[in-house]
């Protein structure tokens, strides 16, 4: 017999002897048993306790007392997640048939017989356990399902549209090297921050999906405050705060970070900023300087400012309060965030005067001029194979690789690319971008290098397309400008002019 099942069980019956006889029968249970002697009382207490089983007697004299309790918890308007069990000491097959009419799912007659009931009382809590059990366990399954169907719409789309960013980037790139109109370059440009900005957008996304990894590489800290200020500046406006800019300390300055992190924690310092100001109109300052070797971002606010005893705890990932805005988890995971790309984060504040926070990164050194450069051409007559399966992608870089006189063929499913593999034609390298592969990541990657020994460049937009990078492999984040894609295909010594200047 099942010992210390853990549910409840009420009793309802007006003879006090019965519910003693049926709290001791299910004692060795291990039930949690609740007692009461009248139908009104049963109700409150039902619906107080929500038990598992309910025990109600139903009255000789007014049977239908109990049969309208039984009705009301099981199917009624107060309905309950419960099962309810009839005793009576009326043997009438009639009352047996209304009672299961009202929703009881069995009924004993008295005087009954202990280890009956006790066995009936233990067959009903376990079905009801193996029940719950199986509700939990499909709604997990459902949960798991509506889950990856999710991850993989979401990613499907984040490919597509990542595709389709890549094409235009491509295009634009191509477009732009032959424009010397001065108006039409700026137009241009323009086009391009707006594509930036939609790269943003389908970042969120697959950060949606959860397989969004942070990505450390040269990242232009100019372009991290103008994406920052891209999204800022309405929002700004709206309540009314000033914002006054001055970087023109950072020229072209570079940091090792993920510049789409690093825009989200910069939008969050000045977000908080803005709140602090929230109703108060109020000036926010902006800029940025280099200072021995690092690069320094600093916001500085004249909202509401912080009291020492919260300024002490914002680096706790769990402290916050509503009292004082821009305290809390985000600006913990600002911190965390910038220490992960080798900086740190100073705060200054002063309650109601206003809060500055500097975002400190390490810079990326300039070469030196006893750096020898040599010339990164790609040397002459390279031929690439494009496996790529976004036919506005494929004319993309087919367009950007002839710019630089380099010849490619196309092949769009991974069919076409072992077979293409298998000729006798040599590739200098093979460019990878296959969502709708049969194998992804690292298993193709395995495959392709057993077939082939030329270097491989994979375009990934999700963790699971992505394989390790090696001295055969490079890996490539979608979207992605032409010049990123050179820049990979020049780290492989193989496909260069090794002259100097």
């Amino acid at each position: 017999m099942d010992a210390d099942l853990g549910q409840t069980v009420l009793v309802i019956d007006p003879e006090a002897p019965f519910r003693h006889i049926i709290s001791k029968a299910i004692s060795p249970l291990g039930c949690y048993v609740l007692e009461t002697g009248s139908c009104a009382e049963g109700i409150d207490e039902a619906l107080r306790h929500r038990p598992d089983l309910i025990i109600l007697d139903l009255d000789p004299e007014i049977p239908d007392e109990g049969l309208q309790v039984c009705q009301e918890l099981v199917q009624g308007e107060q309905a309950i997640d419960t099962l309810v069990f009839l005793t009576s000491s009326r043997n009438d097959v009639q009352l047996r048939i209304n009672g299961f009419k009202a929703g009881a799912v069995d009924f004993l007659h008295k005087p009954f017989i202990v280890e009956e009931l006790r066995a009936r009382i233990l067959m009903h809590l376990r079905l009801r356990t193996a029940a719950k059990r199986e509700t939990k366990q499909l709604r997990a399954k459902q949960e798991q399902e509506k889950s990856d169907f999710i991850q993989t719409f979401v990613l499907g789309v984040a490919h597509n549209f990542n595709n389709l960013l890549t094409a235009g980037l491509g295009f634009l790139h191509l477009t732009r090297d032959g424009i010397t109109n001065r108006q039409t370059l700026s137009h241009l440009r323009n086009l391009e921050l707006v594509q930036e900005r939609m790269c943003e957008l389908a970042r969120q996304l697959i950060m949606l999906a959860g397989d969004y990894h942070i990505t450390k590489r040269p990242v232009i800290l100019r372009n991290v405050v103008f994406g920052a200020l891209a999204m800022f500046d309405a929002a700004a406006l709206k309540h009314g705060v000033t914002l006054v800019c001055d970087f023109a300390g950072l020229n072209q300055v570079q940091t090792m970070a993920d510049e789409f992190q690093l825009i989200q924690a910069m939008l969050q310092v000045l977000s908080n900023a803005r709140e602090s100001m929230r109703g108060t109109g109020g000036r926010a300052y902006l800029s940025g300087h280099v200072e021995d070797n690092e690069a320094i971002i600093e916001i500085r606010d004249t909202g509401r400012g912080m009291a020492p005893e919260i300024l002490a705890h914002i680096r706790d990932p769990f402290y916050t309060t509503k009292q004082d805005v821009g305290v809390g988890l985000s600006l913990a995971a600002v911190d965390r965030l910038v220490r992960d790309f080798g900086g740190r984060m100073l705060i200054e504040s002063e309650l109601n005067v206003g809060t500055t926070v500097q975002i400190r990164l390490p810079i990326l050194a300039e070469k030196t001029e006893d750096e020898p450069e040599h010339n990164t051409t790609f040397r002459t007559g390279l031929s690439i194979l494009l496996a790529v399966d976004s036919p506005e992608t494929q004319r993309a870089l087919q367009q950007v690789l002839l710019a630089e006189e380099v010849i490619s063929e196309q092949v769009g499913n991974i069919d076409e690319l072992f077979n293409a593999l298998q000729t006798a034609r040599r590739y200098d390298a093979v460019i990878v971008d296959l969502l709708r592969s049969p194998m992804m990541g690292d298993e193709l990657a395995g495959t392709l290098q057993r077939k082939t020994a030329a270097p491989l460049v994979f375009l990934y937009s999700s963790e699971q397309e992505k394989p390790q990078r090696s001295e055969q492999i490079e890996v490539l984040l979608k979207p992605f400008r032409p010049e990123d894609l050179l820049s990979a295909l020049r780290q492989f010594p193989s496909l260069q002019n090794h002259e100097s200047f």
